[in-house]
């Protein structure tokens, strides 16, 4: 297991569309108060929730581009 995560860490390629910026880990920082689990979580759920709403925007740009085929 831990293989496969330093694996990944090491091969990441990050679209700069989808990359933290300066002012977003600032302010997770400054939320975390300083506490490192609070830092792990919060940027991890900052990541999960920023990839959904980039998944349902592109399901949603499918959808409208389908059915503009349709018409």
């Amino acid at each position: 297991m831990r293989r496969n995560v330093k694996r990944i860490i090491d091969n990441r390629k990050i679209n700069t569309r989808y990359d933290m910026d300066l002012l977003e880990t600032t302010e997770i920082v400054r939320i975390s108060k300083g506490e490192t689990y609070d830092l792990i979580f919060n940027s991890f759920f900052y990541g999960y929730e920023m990839g959904k709403r980039a998944t349902l925007a592109e399901m949603k740009r499918k959808t409208k581009n389908n059915l503009s085929c349709v018409l």
